[in-house]
């Protein structure tokens, strides 16, 4: 009878904790559940689920991630609009950029080299017109070929495959785009990431990684995304068909424009995959472990039949989400690439494809990738609670026999005790033998991970041999006791970067070149001046090389006061408060027409950015043409100091409105500093 009860109870707490937001079909598990506790969505199944969805740590809570003109909401959600009805450009504009840079040097984003003929020097004619180049009857072309491919990535020409999303999830799919991350390890250790008591943010954090491959994998938008690499491949088709034309009358060999985007883009998708999702687990893996340790070191008060006290429930709770968040990751990050043109598997990494058009309904047959998310996820958690029942039950059978052997050696030992559903000792076998199962179906769905020697941002710089910002010094009221005493904090905090990241060798080449602010020309030099000296100055041969010739930093009073004095902490959440530099967009200005004001509103050329955050997020996302300062301003724009401190999350900024509303008064004198002492600098905008 023992047995049979461990059985039940193993079977009752790993599905309640595991449960997923949209159950597969029924099975074993599922009518084990049903007999013991009822229908999924009544009695204690219903309320645990409902206390999952309130919670929102999780993508079952998730907002709606594509709006139209009909259900878009204006509100506390700032939504991407302009003139189109739809404005992501799901294949983001950069990445053209970036396949044509491979087409000359031949390096995929994995940091492996094609083996593909290039087009080297050649590549130049993709911006030339047909007629400059081109051999009848390809000179007749009306277009570019680069003119033609950034048409379709969204433009007035081709606005049908675009839409509308929040800017936090657009934010956050930039930056996974380019295989970014959302936060470095110095970042995750400064917002206490690994806290217990930092879970609904943490959780909040990889809910909106996972929803970016969630929104990625929507019908409409995996066509719509699809549909423009195709496009974009018909394009380089006619591209190739010229080339190759020119190429036969000089008697040269046959370049595979089209087989070189192909290659490319699977390379770009497998990075992006494979790089978010490891991302995700090796920030879940030591949380579990840290739930594990605190569930089974708590003793509570009252052992209980059939329930657990307050902290086992929110303890419990978190495990739900976490193993919630696991399947997410394991189902849900993947790109795709059925359908594409010169893309022989659906799978951008390479793994095991299904081939049976449905798989048993009971999950006892191993899983294999499939471009279909529902499938996905069906057949993941069917085969997952497979694995976990088949374990349980072989768990349970050694206790059949040990009982047996027990009672052969020493005779009957008369009623053994009963194990409490509250018991500590209880949860570690059943939890590990969860995740165990959670890891076994994460393989044959997945395949082996995929690790690089280098992080894909990072070969940008390794390319160009290092990378810098010019930086001004405009605080005047300052000691040279106190100049000195900045620089050496600044340089110590922005060159702490890296932790974690492979081939980290690159942090050596990161420069901040100063240059004091008398050297403009004026005492106090404007913003506007430092804006005239510095266009001027990246057009010299003295501007250093490989420098960002787009922003420059500032050393004003508000920043230089940011290292020196500590700011009031208030109830700024952690992390989220801490010495920053002040970054300029130098050729900003409000009254260009392509400048989208509503999908930044209030910003003026300038952002307050964490030094924490200059290389490897803020440099990051320049250096791969990712995000400028405009578009990592809405990020900042509610935080009580309005500093960019990385991306944003709801549990965060709602702290920060409580900040703003409740200790007003305690950051006075600290937002004055900020604000007032730059003045030299803000009344120019």
């Amino acid at each position: 009878m023992i047995a049979f009860r461990l059985l039940l109870w193993g079977l009752g707490v790993q599905t309640l904790w595991a449960s997923p937001s949209q159950d597969p079909d029924m099975d074993l598990t599922e009518e084990i559940m049903q007999f013991l506790l009822g229908p999924k969505n009544e009695g204690i199944r219903g309320h645990i689920r409902e206390d999952a969805l309130a919670r929102g740590n999780t993508p079952a809570s998730r907002p709606r991630l594509v709006a139209n003109e009909e259900t878009i909401e204006f509100g506390d959600t700032l939504w991407i609009a302009n003139d189109f009805p739809e404005v992501d450009r799901i294949l983001e504009p950069q990445t053209i950029i970036h396949f044509f840079e491979f087409t000359w040097n031949g390096r995929l984003p994995s940091g492996k080299y094609t083996e593909l003929p290039l087009l080297g020097d050649d590549m130049e004619l993709v911006t030339e017109p047909y007629s400059e180049w081109a051999p009848a009857p390809f000179d007749k072309h009306p277009e570019p070929a680069a003119v033609e491919i950034m048409a379709r990535i969204g433009s007035g020409d081709d606005s049908a495959r675009l839409q509308i999303v929040s800017k936090d999830l657009h934010a956050m799919k930039s930056r996974l785009w380019e295989g970014i991350m959302p936060l470095s390890q110095r970042r995750l250790e400064e917002q206490g990431a690994n806290d217990l008591r930092n879970f609904t943010y943490t959780s909040q954090l990889i809910t909106q990684l996972i929803n970016v491959f969630h929104y990625l994998n929507e019908p409409d938008v995996r066509y719509a995304l699809r549909d423009t690499y195709n496009l974009i491949y018909d394009h380089l088709e006619t591209f190739e068909k010229a080339f190759n034309a020119k190429r036969a009358q000089e008697s040269l060999p046959s370049v595979s424009v089209t087989a070189l985007w192909a290659e490319y883009m699977r390379s770009h998708y497998e990075v992006m995959e494979n790089r978010a999702h490891t991302w995700v687990l090796e920030i879940l893996r030591p949380l579990k472990k840290k739930v594990l340790a605190v569930l089974r070191g708590h003793q509570p008060d009252q052992l209980m039949e059939a329930d657990y006290d307050e902290i086992q429930w929110k303890l419990t709770n978190m495990w739900q989400d976490l193993s919630e968040n696991t399947a997410h990751a394991d189902w849900g990050i993947f790109m795709p690439m059925d359908g594409y043109k010169g893309c022989t598997s659906p799978s951008a990494t390479p793994r095991n494809i299904t081939t049976k058009k449905n798989l048993a309904p009971d999950g006892t047959e191993p899983i294999a990738f499939s471009p279909d998310p529902d499938r996905r996820m069906r057949e993941y958690h069917l085969r997952r609670r497979h694995i976990d029942l088949m374990a349980s039950i072989q768990d349970v059978m050694k206790d059949v026999m040990m009982d047996s052997f027990i009672k052969e050696v020493i005779g009957d030992p008369g009623s053994p005790e009963e194990r409490h559903f509250n018991d500590p000792e209880g949860f570690g076998p059943h939890m590990i033998m969860q995740a165990k199962a959670q890891a076994a179906a994460r393989k044959e769905l997945r395949g082996q991970s995929i690790t690089y020697e280098t992080e894909p941002w990072l070969e940008h710089v390794i390319q160009k041999s290092g990378w810098g910002y010019v930086i001004y010094k405009t605080s005047q009221a300052t000691s040279d006791a106190q100049w000195s005493q900045f620089t050496k904090k600044f340089e110590a905090d922005t060159s702490n970067w890296g932790q974690g990241v492979a081939n980290i060798t690159v942090r050596s080449p990161s420069k901040m070149h100063w240059i004091d602010g008398s050297d403009v020309g004026k005492v106090n030099p404007s913003l506007d001046d430092l804006k005239s000296h510095f266009t001027t100055y990246i057009e010299s041969v003295s501007f250093p090389e490989n420098c960002f010739s787009d922003v420059f930093l500032v050393a004003d009073e508000a920043s230089v006061a940011s290292y020196l004095n500590t700011a009031p902490q208030a109830s700024i959440p952690r992390g989220d408060i801490g010495p920053f530099i002040y970054a300029v967009d130098a050729f900003f200005d409000p009254n260009d027409p392509t400048f989208r004001a509503d999908e930044s509103p209030f910003y003026d050329g300038t952002l307050r950015v964490l030094g924490s955050l200059i290389w490897d997020d803020v440099g990051a996302l320049l250096l791969t043409q990712t995000q400028g300062l405009a578009e990592l301003w809405p990020l900042a724009m509610e935080h009580p100091l309005e500093v960019y401190v990385g991306p944003t999350v709801q549990v965060q900024t709602d702290a920060w409105k409580r900040v703003r509303k409740a200790d007003r008064q305690a950051l006075e004198k600290w937002i004055k500093l900020v604000r007032d002492d730059a003045k030299h600098i803000r009344d120019e905008l």
